[in-house]
Parts: C-alpha cells; structure tokens; sequence
C-alpha cells in the first residue's frame, strides 16, 4: 500500500493503546474510540478540563469546563473502494489510518508542550459545540454558503 504508514505491521490496538498513553501524558481527560462501518470510517473522541478564567468566590475550588475535541477519519476519500478491495488490504489501511492518526495527535500535542500553539489552536477545527457539530463544521458550511465572509489579507508590497 502506497503513502505514507503504508507499510506499517503496528496492530491498530497497539496504536490506539499508543494514543492512550500519549493523551495521558498531555493530561487529557479520557478518549473514546469508535469505528462506523456502515460509512467506513473510524472515529475517536477526547477531552481536556480547562479551568474557568473566573472561577467565582469559591477561589479553592476552581470551575473548570470540558474542551471535546471530535475527529472522523474516513478509511478511504472513496468509500465505495472498501467494498472493491480485499480483507487484507483494508485491514492494512485500517492499520495506516491509525499510525497517521497517532503520529499527528504527536506532533499537535508536542507543538502545545513546546509552546507553539495553545490545546484550542491545534484542536480548534475539532472541538465539539454543544450541537454535536466541530467548530470546522460550523465554519465550513458558512463559507460554502456564502455567510462568512473572511477578509482578504493584506498585500504585502
């Protein structure tokens, strides 16, 4: 298989055990992983407690707020390509999907340790609005209708 981890023999729960630890260690509150077969796609699922900034009288006992950060991940662009290949080859694309997946959770994460970006820009697109939609979601179908007109940047000269 072609692309990049497309030659990897990493289980895919090997990997998600991999994610697991990987959140932990950036203090992430918990992870759900899902799969869709129906749509061919894999899904997961994670939060970080952010504190209030005004966390009110209770000074000792600061609020804070769940950030979701939601991603689906299509097994292929073409979903009709899952039911024109072999099992072996899907179970392989399965297992590459899930090593890009780890590997850019990595790379998000360590930009945000480093100090780089904050947890909200890395994740932005991907955080969960409380009608289950993403921040890119909302975004994206704005623009494609025409209701968020985004400035033109500056030319430089």
């Amino acid at each position: 298989m072609r692309g990049s981890y497309g030659d990897t023999g990493v289980s895919v729960d090997r990997t998600q055990g991999q994610i697991r630890a990987l959140l932990q260690k950036h203090g992430i509150g918990g992870v759900h992983f899902g799969e869709d077969w129906g749509r061919h796609l894999i899904w997961f699922s994670f939060f970080k407690m952010k504190p209030l900034d005004n966390p009110g009288p209770e000074a000792d006992d600061p609020k804070q707020v769940p950030v979701t950060v939601k991603m689906q991940i299509p097994i292929w662009r073409d979903p009709a390509k899952w039911h024109r290949t072999s099992q072996a080859l899907r179970e392989q694309r399965q297992r590459q999907v899930w090593r890009a997946l780890f590997h850019y959770l990595k790379s998000q994460l360590d930009a945000v340790e480093f100090g780089l970006r904050s947890f909200e820009d890395a994740f932005m697109s991907d955080i969960a609005l409380q009608d289950g939609k993403s921040v890119g979601d909302h975004v994206r179908s704005m623009l494609a209708s025409d209701r968020l007109a985004l400035p033109t940047p500056a030319r430089e000269e």
